[in-house]
């Protein structure tokens, strides 16, 4: 699949066609200048296995899942036929492959909907000693029942990593927040006041988002 792998975005028609080879940080690299993004992963060198599967997003507070925002799936069945499965056509197969997976065909391309953005998004990682595991705990659990309810801009993934030769646990939690500002809202300000050694939390776009988050796992380990 990895020569399967052009971006085309369609404005006039509010989608961006994706081959299946694509990594995740090409599309990004390609809304950027639009001041458009799409609801898929986080990771710059991820594929778009999460467009038949589920796909949680920088956007999923305000949009849902990847699989809420394909608009159409380019396929081969298993007689080699090409078929376009969408609302109006093929629209079983269309329902089926939203967290199907590839039982049901090979796709080669993605039509993707896209969202409207401020063209920058302030975020980052911010991570924690083991120290402050306890009241983060408590940030963790506001930001499930409050910050992502009451503001759909924000955004979190908490990510807890161990190391062996210190027998000491870490936190290290990306915290986005979708718009052009430059500091973060009082909703995301318990992440800021939690005690922390390092916060890489800026104005940016998404691919540069993306590439960071990227940038602290091997290959093959996302």
């Amino acid at each position: 699949m990895e020569y399967i792998n052009t971006t085309e975005v369609q404005l006039q028609e509010g989608y961006i066609r994706v081959g299946a080879g694509a990594t995740l940080g090409s599309v990004y690299e390609a809304l950027d200048p639009y001041n458009l993004s799409a609801v898929i992963g986080r990771y710059k060198k991820v594929g778009l296995g999460l467009a038949v599967g589920a796909g949680f997003s920088y956007f999923s507070n305000s949009e849902g899942l990847t699989i809420d925002n394909v608009v159409n799936y380019e396929v081969v069945l298993a007689n080699g036929t090409i078929v376009n499965a969408n609302a109006s056509s093929h629209n079983d197969l269309f329902w089926a492959l939203k967290g199907g997976n590839n039982n049901f065909g090979v796709v080669t391309h993605f039509d993707l909907a896209t969202v409207a953005t401020d063209g920058r998004v302030l975020g980052g990682i911010v991570y924690y000693p083991e120290s402050s595991l306890d009241e983060l705990a408590d940030v963790i659990y506001d930001y499930h029942v409050n910050q992502a309810v009451n503001d759909i801009h924000t955004h979190t993934l908490p990510q807890y990593g161990y190391n062996g030769t210190t027998n000491e646990t870490i936190n290290f939690t990306p915290v986005v927040y979708n718009a052009d500002i430059l500091e973060l809202p009082d909703i995301l300000q318990p992440w800021n006041n939690t005690p922390h050694y390092k916060s890489t939390v800026h104005n940016r776009n998404y691919t540069s988002l993306a590439a960071e988050l990227n940038d602290g796992f091997p290959d093959g380990k996302l």
